[in-house]
């Protein structure tokens, strides 16, 4: 089967079409752009030295398996790329392409609109569970040593994001619009990767927005899910690194207060993402017409919210009288480092709890409690789920099954 109707096989399946339903202007816009995409994948030592290479265009394929001529595989490749309208591969952009930019300059494959996988996993499946094709930065294998399989992989990733795109064209089109505006506004040194994220807009449908519209989208995106005050202008914007730092956070601000949360490989490649989310939901503002800040920065509503009381203990009092409790939450609330010791059934279970639960909800933040006694541990969390009906509480300790530890550990990552 060639990579075409293997595709096209694959976006059925997608899209669990029956006969009468597979024509749609969506699989055929997919299509038109799959066969004309060159995919890629190399296999490299650590010298940097092409070990394997794999490349299909439409019927066509190419692999390289390191004997043999290097000037015929390199001519072939050429051919291939003369043919295509663009490069689609998982993470080209910082692996595959600059090695073969070292050892190969002259290829015409370095002139092509870049499609890249790795790029948009984030942005179209933000919730967990997410890709069952992605863990982390890497695409997961089919088979060993076979470049052409996973270049093909790469082709099936990306019809799965596609149809996402086509989703949120439909329920979300300012996020589309916006996203649109972020990742495919020119910019170097990376503009063949916005070349190609405006091919891939293109065959959806998309006219990009003008950065005026984009920011106007924006504001109402931060509005409805964090800080109505967080300043919007075009120096949020100026930069394609900023642009895509954007589209992870506005993307991620989606699924906020799940169990989803960004990819490592994001927080260390664009650490402007997660300073965004930190700003509009760990920092409040001290305006009244702020939404967000007035509730999820408030400790009663909190309280109320998660655990159903209406407010804190009266007592101990802290030295104006009032609730020493809620004193302590408040501070955890507010990230701060704080030392508080309250006396036997004085509450001390609930000062970390709600800060934790709050800060889990804002940011995804993972809240480690340290406790010296392992049948304490289990009673806290078994408490806390049965008060709240929170699902990401877990005790780590000794007694666990190795099955059981195992699911814990698997929870926390």
């Amino acid at each position: 089967m060639d990579t075409a109707s293997f595709l096209r096989l694959q976006w059925f399946k997608i899209m669990d079409l029956q006969s009468g339903q597979s024509d749609t202007p969506g699989r055929r816009a997919l299509e038109a752009l799959l066969e004309r995409a060159l995919l890629l994948d190399l296999e490299v030592s650590h010298q940097g030295k092409i070990l394997k290479l794999g490349a299909v265009l439409g019927s066509s394929t190419l692999a390289h398996s390191g004997s043999g001529s290097r000037e015929g595989f390199l001519g072939e490749l050429n051919r291939l790329a003369g043919r295509a309208a663009c490069l689609l591969g998982h993470n080209v952009i910082r692996h595959d392409l600059p090695v073969l930019r070292q050892r190969a300059p002259e290829l015409a494959i370095h002139q092509l609109p870049v499609i890249d996988t790795l790029v948009l996993s984030p942005i179209c499946f933000p919730e967990n569970p997410y890709h069952r094709l992605v863990k982390d930065y890497k695409l997961m294998r089919e088979s060993v040593n076979d470049p052409v399989a996973d270049a093909r992989q790469a082709g099936v990733l990306f019809a799965d994001e596609f149809r996402s795109l086509a989703g949120l064209r439909q329920t979300e089109p300012q996020i589309f619009e916006l996203l649109h505006f972020l990742l495919a506004t020119p910019d170097e040194p990376e503009e063949r990767l916005s070349s190609g994220m405006e091919l891939l807009f293109q065959s959806l449908g998309g006219t990009g927005p003008i950065q005026s519209r984009a920011l106007e989208i924006c504001r109402g995106v931060f509005c409805r899910w964090g800080c109505a005050s967080f300043p919007v202008n075009e120096t949020l914007v100026k930069t394609g690194a900023q642009r895509q730092a954007l589209a992870y956070a506005v993307t991620w601000l989606r699924v906020a207060g799940s169990n989803s949360v960004l990819p490592p490989w994001v927080r260390l490649q664009h650490p402007a993402t997660g300073d965004l989310i930190r700003r509009l939901r760990e920092v409040p503002c001290s305006s009244e017409n702020c939404a967000y800040c007035r509730k999820v920065h408030n400790a009663r509503e909190q309280l109320r919210l998660f655990f159903g009381w209406e407010d804190f203990r009266p007592v101990p009092v802290n030295p104006q009288g009032a609730s020493l409790q809620r004193d302590i939450v408040e501070a955890g609330l507010r990230n701060e480092s704080l030392l508080a010791i309250l006396p036997t059934g004085g509450g001390k279970s609930l000062c970390f709890q709600l800060p934790a639960l709050v800060r889990n909800f804002r940011q995804g933040v993972l809240t480690v409690v340290i406790s010296p006694l392992q049948a304490l541990m289990k009673d806290q969390v078994d408490g806390l789920v049965r008060r709240t009906g929170t699902p990401f509480a877990a005790a780590l300790y000794g007694l666990l099954t190795p099955l059981e530890r195992g699911d814990v550990l698997r929870r926390v990552r």
